[in-house]
Protein backbone atom coordinates (compact mmCIF):
# COMPACT_ATOMS: atom_id res chain seq x y z
CA UNK A 1 0.00 0.00 0.00
CA UNK A 2 1.10 3.33 -0.79
CA UNK A 3 0.71 6.85 -1.29
CA UNK A 4 1.46 8.76 -4.41
CA UNK A 5 1.73 12.33 -5.05
CA UNK A 6 2.55 13.59 -8.66
CA UNK A 7 3.96 17.09 -9.30
CA UNK A 8 4.11 17.91 -12.82
CA UNK A 9 7.12 20.00 -14.07
CA UNK A 10 7.43 22.08 -16.89
CA UNK A 11 5.78 25.25 -15.53
CA UNK A 12 8.39 27.11 -14.31
CA UNK A 13 10.32 27.60 -10.97
CA UNK A 14 10.82 25.33 -7.88
CA UNK A 15 8.05 26.23 -5.84
CA UNK A 16 5.42 23.57 -7.16
CA UNK A 17 8.07 20.37 -5.90
CA UNK A 18 8.10 22.47 -2.78
CA UNK A 19 4.10 23.10 -2.57
CA UNK A 20 4.49 18.71 -2.92
CA UNK A 21 7.20 18.38 -0.84
CA UNK A 22 5.74 20.17 2.05
CA UNK A 23 2.27 18.38 1.97
CA UNK A 24 4.06 14.81 1.73
CA UNK A 25 6.49 15.74 4.60
CA UNK A 26 3.51 17.08 6.73
CA UNK A 27 1.71 13.76 6.06
CA UNK A 28 4.27 11.64 6.41
CA UNK A 29 5.15 13.47 9.88
CA UNK A 30 1.11 12.75 10.40
CA UNK A 31 0.95 9.04 9.47
CA UNK A 32 3.61 8.28 11.55
CA UNK A 33 1.98 9.60 15.02
CA UNK A 34 -0.70 7.28 14.12
CA UNK A 35 1.70 4.70 13.86
CA UNK A 36 1.45 3.72 10.11
CA UNK A 37 4.84 3.65 8.19
CA UNK A 38 3.03 3.73 4.41
CA UNK A 39 5.27 4.58 1.91
CA UNK A 40 5.24 7.91 0.55
CA UNK A 41 6.69 9.05 -3.06
CA UNK A 42 6.47 12.02 -5.02
CA UNK A 43 6.73 11.13 -8.77
CA UNK A 44 7.36 13.44 -11.61
CA UNK A 45 9.38 13.60 -14.55
CA UNK A 46 12.81 13.26 -14.57
CA UNK A 47 13.90 15.93 -15.46
CA UNK A 48 11.69 17.46 -12.68
CA UNK A 49 13.79 14.91 -10.04
CA UNK A 50 16.86 16.15 -11.24
CA UNK A 51 15.69 20.12 -9.98
CA UNK A 52 14.51 18.67 -6.70
CA UNK A 53 17.51 16.84 -6.29
CA UNK A 54 20.05 19.76 -7.18
CA UNK A 55 18.41 21.73 -5.16
CA UNK A 56 18.54 19.45 -1.86
CA UNK A 57 14.45 19.45 -1.49
CA UNK A 58 14.59 15.31 -1.00
CA UNK A 59 17.18 15.23 1.78
CA UNK A 60 15.67 19.11 3.52
CA UNK A 61 11.59 17.01 3.62
CA UNK A 62 13.16 13.30 3.88
CA UNK A 63 10.42 12.39 0.94
CA UNK A 64 11.06 9.80 -1.46
CA UNK A 65 11.14 11.22 -4.85
CA UNK A 66 11.11 8.79 -8.31
CA UNK A 67 11.06 9.77 -11.75
CA UNK A 68 7.87 8.25 -13.94
CA UNK A 69 10.21 6.14 -15.09
CA UNK A 70 11.35 4.90 -11.63
CA UNK A 71 7.56 4.89 -10.43
CA UNK A 72 6.53 2.56 -13.79
CA UNK A 73 8.77 -0.06 -12.34
CA UNK A 74 8.10 0.49 -8.92
CA UNK A 75 4.55 0.05 -9.77
CA UNK A 76 5.18 -3.38 -12.35
CA UNK A 77 6.51 -5.31 -8.83
CA UNK A 78 4.17 -7.46 -7.17
CA UNK A 79 3.77 -6.46 -3.48
CA UNK A 80 3.27 -2.85 -4.92
CA UNK A 81 -0.21 -1.14 -4.21
CA UNK A 82 -1.30 1.97 -4.80
CA UNK A 83 -3.98 3.13 -2.00
CA UNK A 84 -4.10 6.79 -2.64
CA UNK A 85 -3.04 9.34 -5.76
CA UNK A 86 -3.20 12.83 -4.54
CA UNK A 87 -1.85 15.76 -7.90
CA UNK A 88 -1.15 19.14 -7.11
CA UNK A 89 -0.74 22.45 -7.58
CA UNK A 90 -0.59 21.95 -10.91
CA UNK A 91 -3.17 19.61 -12.67
CA UNK A 92 -1.77 18.36 -15.87
CA UNK A 93 -4.20 16.69 -18.33
CA UNK A 94 -1.74 14.30 -19.38
CA UNK A 95 -1.16 12.54 -15.45
CA UNK A 96 -3.80 9.62 -16.28
CA UNK A 97 -1.49 8.97 -19.68
CA UNK A 98 2.11 9.15 -17.74
CA UNK A 99 0.85 7.05 -14.73
CA UNK A 100 -1.69 4.03 -14.40
CA UNK A 101 -4.23 5.36 -11.46
CA UNK A 102 -6.40 1.91 -11.00
CA UNK A 103 -10.41 2.34 -11.51
CA UNK A 104 -11.90 3.43 -7.89
CA UNK A 105 -8.81 4.63 -6.39
CA UNK A 106 -9.36 7.78 -4.35
CA UNK A 107 -7.56 10.65 -6.25
CA UNK A 108 -7.56 13.94 -4.45
CA UNK A 109 -6.34 17.14 -6.46
CA UNK A 110 -4.91 20.05 -4.26
CA UNK A 111 -4.59 22.99 -6.25
CA UNK A 112 -2.05 26.03 -6.18
CA UNK A 113 -2.62 28.93 -4.03
CA UNK A 114 -6.12 30.38 -5.66
CA UNK A 115 -7.32 28.88 -8.73
CA UNK A 116 -7.25 30.19 -12.18
CA UNK A 117 -9.67 29.38 -15.57
CA UNK A 118 -7.28 26.55 -17.33
CA UNK A 119 -7.00 24.78 -13.92
CA UNK A 120 -11.15 25.18 -13.45
CA UNK A 121 -11.65 24.02 -16.91
CA UNK A 122 -9.67 20.67 -16.48
CA UNK A 123 -11.03 20.04 -12.94
CA UNK A 124 -14.09 20.38 -14.39
CA UNK A 125 -13.49 17.82 -16.97
CA UNK A 126 -12.55 15.18 -14.56
CA UNK A 127 -15.22 15.87 -11.77
CA UNK A 128 -17.89 15.75 -14.29
CA UNK A 129 -16.89 12.43 -15.32
CA UNK A 130 -15.94 10.68 -12.46
CA UNK A 131 -16.34 7.32 -14.34
CA UNK A 132 -12.72 5.80 -13.10
CA UNK A 133 -11.70 7.46 -9.79
CA UNK A 134 -13.20 8.25 -6.38
CA UNK A 135 -12.45 12.12 -7.13
CA UNK A 136 -11.95 14.96 -4.31
CA UNK A 137 -10.21 18.67 -4.47
CA UNK A 138 -8.96 20.96 -2.29
CA UNK A 139 -8.33 24.45 -2.97
CA UNK A 140 -5.42 26.11 -1.20
CA UNK A 141 -4.54 30.06 -0.79
CA UNK A 142 -7.41 32.83 1.17
CA UNK A 143 -10.05 32.68 -0.95
CA UNK A 144 -11.82 34.64 2.29
CA UNK A 145 -15.41 35.27 -0.01
CA UNK A 146 -15.97 31.25 -0.43
CA UNK A 147 -12.93 30.85 -3.01
CA UNK A 148 -13.75 30.42 -6.61
CA UNK A 149 -16.94 28.83 -7.05
CA UNK A 150 -18.96 26.94 -10.56
CA UNK A 151 -21.67 24.91 -11.22
CA UNK A 152 -19.33 21.91 -9.98
CA UNK A 153 -17.94 22.90 -7.08
CA UNK A 154 -17.54 25.56 -4.18
CA UNK A 155 -14.82 25.22 -1.89
CA UNK A 156 -13.45 28.04 0.28
CA UNK A 157 -9.37 28.17 0.41
CA UNK A 158 -7.97 25.93 2.73
CA UNK A 159 -5.20 28.55 3.50
CA UNK A 160 -1.01 28.37 3.02
CA UNK A 161 1.56 26.36 4.05
CA UNK A 162 3.31 27.74 6.94
CA UNK A 163 6.78 27.38 7.64
CA UNK A 164 7.06 26.34 11.46
CA UNK A 165 10.66 27.04 11.99
CA UNK A 166 10.22 30.54 10.73
CA UNK A 167 7.12 31.19 12.38
CA UNK A 168 8.63 30.07 16.02
CA UNK A 169 11.44 32.05 15.23
CA UNK A 170 9.56 35.18 14.53
CA UNK A 171 8.45 34.58 18.43
CA UNK A 172 11.95 34.72 19.81
CA UNK A 173 12.25 37.47 22.08
CA UNK A 174 13.65 40.26 20.10
CA UNK A 175 17.34 40.59 21.89
CA UNK A 176 17.71 36.78 21.61
CA UNK A 177 20.01 36.33 18.69
CA UNK A 178 21.75 33.37 19.08
CA UNK A 179 20.14 31.93 16.23
CA UNK A 180 21.88 33.69 13.62
CA UNK A 181 25.13 31.50 14.31
CA UNK A 182 23.24 28.30 12.64
CA UNK A 183 22.07 30.12 9.61
CA UNK A 184 24.79 31.20 8.31
CA UNK A 185 26.26 27.68 8.79
CA UNK A 186 23.56 26.78 6.64
CA UNK A 187 24.67 28.86 3.88
CA UNK A 188 28.04 27.33 3.52
CA UNK A 189 30.31 29.12 1.20
CA UNK A 190 27.93 31.81 0.82
CA UNK A 191 28.82 32.72 3.84
CA UNK A 192 32.06 33.67 3.74
CA UNK A 193 31.59 35.64 0.47
CA UNK A 194 29.06 37.91 2.51
CA UNK A 195 30.83 38.28 6.17
CA UNK A 196 34.38 38.61 3.85
CA UNK A 197 36.22 37.84 7.24
CA UNK A 198 33.61 39.61 9.81
CA UNK A 199 32.64 37.55 12.66
CA UNK A 200 28.89 37.49 12.61
CA UNK A 201 28.00 39.88 15.67
CA UNK A 202 30.48 42.74 14.03
CA UNK A 203 28.84 41.94 10.47
CA UNK A 204 25.11 42.41 11.86
CA UNK A 205 26.90 45.55 13.97
CA UNK A 206 27.70 47.06 11.20
CA UNK A 207 25.26 46.05 8.29
CA UNK A 208 21.46 45.23 7.36
CA UNK A 209 20.98 42.43 5.65
CA UNK A 210 17.74 42.19 3.29
CA UNK A 211 16.56 38.86 1.11
CA UNK A 212 15.04 39.74 -2.62
CA UNK A 213 13.66 36.61 -4.92
CA UNK A 214 12.13 37.65 -8.11
CA UNK A 215 11.76 35.97 -11.92
CA UNK A 216 12.53 39.56 -13.66
CA UNK A 217 11.90 37.52 -16.50
CA UNK A 218 10.22 37.00 -20.62
CA UNK A 219 7.34 35.57 -20.16
CA UNK A 220 7.56 36.01 -16.31
CA UNK A 221 6.91 40.00 -16.03
CA UNK A 222 4.73 41.05 -12.67
CA UNK A 223 1.70 42.73 -13.80
CA UNK A 224 1.69 45.72 -11.56
CA UNK A 225 5.87 46.14 -11.79
CA UNK A 226 7.63 45.58 -14.95
CA UNK A 227 10.65 45.28 -12.91
CA UNK A 228 10.02 43.59 -9.77
CA UNK A 229 13.75 43.90 -8.22
CA UNK A 230 13.60 47.37 -9.59
CA UNK A 231 10.71 47.94 -7.52
CA UNK A 232 12.04 46.05 -3.99
CA UNK A 233 15.02 48.39 -4.23
CA UNK A 234 13.22 51.24 -4.39
CA UNK A 235 11.42 50.34 -1.24
CA UNK A 236 14.19 49.34 0.48
CA UNK A 237 15.84 52.85 -0.15
CA UNK A 238 13.01 53.86 1.30
CA UNK A 239 12.94 52.08 4.47
CA UNK A 240 16.40 51.99 5.43
CA UNK A 241 16.69 55.70 4.70
CA UNK A 242 17.43 56.81 8.37
CA UNK A 243 19.83 53.51 8.70
CA UNK A 244 23.49 54.18 9.41
CA UNK A 245 24.51 51.28 8.20
CA UNK A 246 25.91 49.39 5.10
CA UNK A 247 23.33 47.35 3.36
CA UNK A 248 23.75 44.31 1.70
CA UNK A 249 20.53 42.41 -0.40
CA UNK A 250 21.04 39.12 -1.36
CA UNK A 251 19.27 38.38 -4.53
CA UNK A 252 18.21 35.15 -6.52
CA UNK A 253 16.67 34.90 -9.90
CA UNK A 254 17.78 34.00 -13.13
CA UNK A 255 17.73 37.04 -14.91
CA UNK A 256 21.29 38.83 -14.26
CA UNK A 257 20.77 42.13 -16.76
CA UNK A 258 17.31 42.54 -15.12
CA UNK A 259 19.09 42.31 -11.70
CA UNK A 260 21.98 44.88 -12.65
CA UNK A 261 19.44 47.39 -14.62
CA UNK A 262 17.91 47.47 -11.55
CA UNK A 263 20.84 48.42 -9.74
CA UNK A 264 21.94 50.99 -12.42
CA UNK A 265 18.46 52.48 -11.84
CA UNK A 266 19.04 53.23 -8.70
CA UNK A 267 22.57 54.64 -8.30
CA UNK A 268 21.65 58.29 -8.68
CA UNK A 269 19.49 58.03 -5.42
CA UNK A 270 22.04 55.56 -3.41
CA UNK A 271 24.63 58.53 -4.42
CA UNK A 272 22.74 61.12 -2.84
CA UNK A 273 21.83 58.82 0.09
CA UNK A 274 25.52 59.05 0.77
CA UNK A 275 26.83 55.36 -0.36
CA UNK A 276 29.90 55.86 -1.88
CA UNK A 277 31.09 52.10 -2.72
CA UNK A 278 28.26 50.03 -4.72
CA UNK A 279 28.84 47.00 -5.55
CA UNK A 280 27.16 43.81 -7.71
CA UNK A 281 28.45 40.76 -6.65
CA UNK A 282 27.98 37.43 -8.46
CA UNK A 283 27.62 35.33 -5.15
CA UNK A 284 28.11 31.80 -7.28
CA UNK A 285 31.54 32.83 -8.44
CA UNK A 286 32.53 35.44 -6.11
CA UNK A 287 33.43 37.85 -8.73
CA UNK A 288 32.70 41.78 -8.27
CA UNK A 289 31.79 44.95 -10.17
CA UNK A 290 32.39 47.78 -8.85
CA UNK A 291 29.61 50.50 -9.72
CA UNK A 292 30.65 53.85 -7.60
CA UNK A 293 33.56 53.93 -5.20
CA UNK A 294 35.38 56.81 -3.59
CA UNK A 295 38.12 55.04 -1.64
CA UNK A 296 39.06 58.61 -0.20
CA UNK A 297 36.02 58.71 1.37
CA UNK A 298 34.75 57.05 5.11
CA UNK A 299 33.30 53.90 3.32
CA UNK A 300 29.45 53.89 3.47
CA UNK A 301 28.61 50.41 1.48
CA UNK A 302 25.67 49.44 -0.69
CA UNK A 303 26.26 45.56 -2.02
CA UNK A 304 23.86 43.63 -4.27
CA UNK A 305 24.67 39.95 -4.24
CA UNK A 306 23.15 38.08 -6.80
CA UNK A 307 22.84 34.10 -7.10
CA UNK A 308 20.22 32.45 -9.94
CA UNK A 309 19.56 29.87 -7.37
CA UNK A 310 19.86 28.91 -3.56
CA UNK A 311 19.22 25.35 -2.27
CA UNK A 312 15.87 25.44 -0.02
CA UNK A 313 17.92 25.05 3.22
CA UNK A 314 19.38 28.40 2.25
CA UNK A 315 16.53 30.08 0.97
CA UNK A 316 15.41 29.79 4.38
CA UNK A 317 18.35 30.45 6.25
CA UNK A 318 18.32 33.98 3.89
CA UNK A 319 14.78 34.27 5.12
CA UNK A 320 15.68 33.90 8.80
CA UNK A 321 18.61 36.39 8.87
CA UNK A 322 17.05 38.77 6.48
CA UNK A 323 15.61 42.19 7.78
CA UNK A 324 12.03 42.91 7.85
CA UNK A 325 11.58 43.65 4.29
CA UNK A 326 11.89 40.76 1.94
CA UNK A 327 10.98 40.41 -1.72
CA UNK A 328 8.83 37.59 -2.73
CA UNK A 329 7.04 35.88 -6.00
CA UNK A 330 4.46 32.84 -6.40
CA UNK A 331 3.71 31.02 -3.56
CA UNK A 332 6.02 29.34 -1.60
CA UNK A 333 8.39 32.18 -1.03
CA UNK A 334 5.70 34.06 -0.39
CA UNK A 335 4.18 31.47 2.47
CA UNK A 336 7.68 31.37 4.15
CA UNK A 337 8.05 34.98 4.10
CA UNK A 338 4.63 35.58 6.07
CA UNK A 339 5.44 32.65 8.26
CA UNK A 340 8.52 34.43 9.54
CA UNK A 341 6.29 37.57 10.02
CA UNK A 342 8.08 39.83 7.28
CA UNK A 343 6.50 43.02 5.45
CA UNK A 344 6.09 41.50 1.39
CA UNK A 345 7.24 43.50 -1.77
CA UNK A 346 5.43 41.10 -3.82
CA UNK A 347 5.98 40.32 -7.90
CA UNK A 348 2.52 39.11 -9.14
CA UNK A 349 2.66 36.81 -11.78
CA UNK A 350 -0.79 37.38 -14.05
CA UNK A 351 -2.17 33.95 -12.83
CA UNK A 352 -1.24 35.34 -9.18
CA UNK A 353 -3.68 38.40 -9.80
CA UNK A 354 -6.25 36.27 -7.97
CA UNK A 355 -4.06 35.04 -5.20
CA UNK A 356 -2.71 39.11 -4.59
CA UNK A 357 -6.20 40.11 -4.58
CA UNK A 358 -7.57 37.78 -1.55
CA UNK A 359 -4.78 38.80 0.36
CA UNK A 360 -5.35 42.47 -0.19
CA UNK A 361 -9.23 41.90 0.98
CA UNK A 362 -8.14 40.13 4.17
CA UNK A 363 -6.31 43.54 5.30
CA UNK A 364 -9.11 45.29 4.53
CA UNK A 365 -11.67 43.07 6.14
CA UNK A 366 -8.70 43.25 9.30
CA UNK A 367 -8.14 47.54 8.93
CA UNK A 368 -11.40 49.56 9.34
CA UNK A 369 -9.08 53.16 8.21
CA UNK A 370 -7.78 50.88 5.09
CA UNK A 371 -4.25 52.16 6.01
CA UNK A 372 -3.01 48.38 5.78
CA UNK A 373 -4.54 47.70 2.35
CA UNK A 374 -3.18 50.85 1.15
CA UNK A 375 0.42 49.54 2.03
CA UNK A 376 0.25 46.50 0.80
CA UNK A 377 -1.01 47.96 -2.73
CA UNK A 378 2.33 49.96 -2.48
CA UNK A 379 4.26 46.91 -2.22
Amino acid sequence: MAIVMYVADGYGGYGDFIFGLKMLHGLQKSLQELGSNTPIYLVTQASGKDKIVALGGDTAFDVQVKSVEEFKHLQSTAEFTLEYFIEGPVFNPYTHQRITIPKDTPVLLISEYSLIPRVLRYTKELLENPVRWQLDLIQSGFNVDGGVSSDFFDKIGQGLFFNEELSHLAERPSDNFDYRVQYWAQLEGDSEKILTGQAIEDYHRNTDLFFEYSHDSAGKLGIYQKSHCKHYLQIHQIFTMRSGKNQDIVSVGNNTDAKKNALTALLPTLKADGYNRIVYIDLESGNETIFHDQPQLQQKVYRFLHTKKLTYKKMIAMLALSGDLVGATGDQSFGEAISGQKLIVYECLSHKKLFAEEYIKIFRSLDTHDKASQLVKLL
